[in-house]
């Protein structure tokens, strides 16, 4: 997801994806099922504070991402927000006809 990220939405600045990729971070693996949850806690001065980046771009560059419906958030009183992080259009996760079975490969190998 993170390849068609930046390889698409020419709208983003290189600074826009580099804060996906960093909002997709703080998705840990469900212990349970293994799977990312899609959803994310982190507040944006904690965000600033693991990665350096400054709150208001941070701010500047969720905007954009929220335009380009890649995230979404939900805001909660007295604690930090939900960041939804949204599923990329399936048109856009794949640009070569063996790119999505790579991951399936390697299950077969591993497992």
């Amino acid at each position: 997801m993170l390849k068609a990220v930046r390889r698409e939405y020419p709208q983003l600045t290189p600074t826009d994806k580099y804060v996906y990729e960093i909002l997709s971070e703080y998705d840990y693996q469900d212990e349970r099922t293994g799977r990312c949850k899609g959803f994310i806690y982190a507040s944006f001065p904690r965000i600033e504070q693991d990665y350096g980046i400054v709150t208001s771009t941070l701010y500047r560059s969720f905007r954009r991402l929220e335009k380009a419906g890649l995230v979404r958030r939900r805001r909660r009183m007295n604690t930090s927000s939900v960041i939804y992080l949204l599923d990329v259009p399936e048109a856009q996760l794949s640009t070569t006809h063996h790119e999505g079975q790579l991951s399936k490969w390697q299950m077969l190998i591993k497992g």
